[in-house]
């Protein structure tokens, strides 16, 4: 996860901008900004929901973020929310 995504997940939950975040991943990067987020709105006494948008491809067990709801999608819809930007 892109740290400014990151930043992003954790300030909107601070600000109270959401409820619910669907983050589309394949890796286990977001997890820690999932948990201070958590952590924050648990701090604010709401309650935030989490959801790993995972692809489903053929032959392939893949795995969402850790204390998230995994939400299988399939392969077309994902590859339709990645970013191609070369951030190098």
């Amino acid at each position: 996860m892109d740290v400014s995504m990151a930043i992003d997940l954790v300030q909107a939950a601070h600000h109270q901008s959401y409820d619910l975040a669907i983050i589309v991943s394949q890796d286990s990067d977001p997890a820690p900004a999932v948990a201070l987020a958590r952590q924050g709105a648990q701090a604010q006494n709401r309650v935030v929901d989490f959801e790993s948008a995972i692809p489903q491809v053929p032959g392939r067990r893949l795995f969402g973020i850790r204390d998230t709801i995994w939400d299988p999608i399939d392969k077309a819809t994902y590859d339709k929310c990645l970013d191609p930007t070369d951030y190098r």
